[in-house]
């Protein structure tokens, strides 16, 4: 998403994104957001939600990723240092979870 970085354009951004939560997306981290949707004709009808959305001068890039694609996501964990009483690392290479 790339809204304006002023005052206003923070005010239409912060609408958007509640706009986003009612249609059922989450945030997946700070400018990325999800949705699961069970057909393509159900992706289709959330894109249109979203274009209708969008503010003036503002952009906003949607991806489709197919439950096939998501066979090939793996997640990798690098070596860390580990405090004393810190959370563990998952052990498993479990995909994103798409609400």
């Amino acid at each position: 998403m790339d809204f304006a970085q002023t005052r206003p354009g923070r005010v239409l951004k912060d609408g958007f994104c509640k706009e986003l939560v009612k249609d059922g997306f989450s945030m997946l981290n700070r400018n990325t957001w999800v949705r699961y949707c069970t057909t393509l004709g159900n992706a289709q009808t959330h894109r249109e939600r979203v274009k209708r959305l969008i503010p003036e001068r503002s952009c906003v890039t949607l991806i489709l990723v197919a439950d096939k694609q998501c066979d090939y996501m793996y997640n990798h964990y690098g070596r860390h240092s580990r405090r004393k009483n810190a959370p563990e690392m998952p052990k498993s290479t479990d995909m994103i979870e798409f609400f």
